[in-house]
């Protein structure tokens, strides 16, 4: 499962939406404007920026092609295995 904390109103968080999409990872959207899910990306990350992916053991902190796709191959892998 794929999930992504984030905000509608980040241009960094729809761009990450759309990569996935286009990519096919079928994602679960999680608004960190409800305080509990803002507060358990904190406990989870430390982080308070966003998006912040997590593909099954791996977390992607921001938008950064590279690190989603080597996550999305990792967790393909170990899907696999």
């Amino acid at each position: 499962m794929v999930e992504m904390y984030s905000s509608d109103g980040s241009i960094w968080c729809r761009r990450a939406k759309m990569y996935l999409t286009k990519r096919g990872v079928k994602f679960r959207s999680i608004d960190i404007n409800e305080r509990r899910n803002a507060e358990k990306l904190y406990r989870l990350t430390g982080q308070h920026g966003i998006p912040v992916t997590l593909i099954g053991t791996d977390i992607v902190i921001g938008f950064d092609r590279e690190k989603l796709d080597r996550a999305i191959l990792s967790a393909e892998k170990n899907s696999l295995s």
